[in-house]
């Protein structure tokens, strides 16, 4: 079975993004690393694209 994730920022977010504070800011991008590092763990690298595949 294949998975995949996304994440979309429209337009319209990355201005109330840019409001935030930089702690928020951080805090936000460590959450971000912390679930890559689950996913990638957990995968295997796809030969396409990049793409990785997960059991």
């Amino acid at each position: 079975m294949t998975e995949e994730f996304s994440y979309t920022l429209e337009d319209e977010q990355i201005p109330e993004y840019l409001k935030l504070p930089t702690e928020d800011k951080l805090k936000w991008l460590e959450e971000i690393q912390e679930f890559n590092n689950l996913v990638t763990r957990s995968c295997l690298p796809g030969l396409d694209s990049g793409r990785l595949f997960c059991s």
